[in-house]
């Protein structure tokens, strides 16, 4: 059996061959990080909460250099076009 390992908020940077996301990312695997699943989210245009932000913005003072060189600007687009959604119901308790 098996032990369930909590999944990462991020992968480190250049951790395989691929660029800066995993190839699970570019695979859809299910080793994706949480940055990594929240931007997959964001590209099939499905809803991103407050939490799983909140969780990513908490781990970033862990990150180093590298890590945020590439990771913060990521971070900070899909912020952006979570608090622009008019779908997002966190924002909106009417909804």
């Amino acid at each position: 059996m098996s032990i369930p390992t909590e999944q990462p908020i991020i992968h480190p940077v250049f951790k395989t061959d691929s660029y800066v996301f995993t190839t699970d990312f570019y695979s859809n695997g299910t080793n994706q990080s949480l940055l990594e699943e929240l931007t997959t989210k964001y590209l099939r245009d499905e809803a991103i909460s407050e939490e799983e932000l909140t969780k990513v913005y908490d781990d970033v003072k862990t990150w180093n250099d590298l890590e945020r060189f590439y990771y913060i600007p990521v971070l900070s687009f899909l912020t952006i076009v979570t608090l622009c959604n008019p779908r997002a119901t966190w924002l909106n308790p009417l909804l």
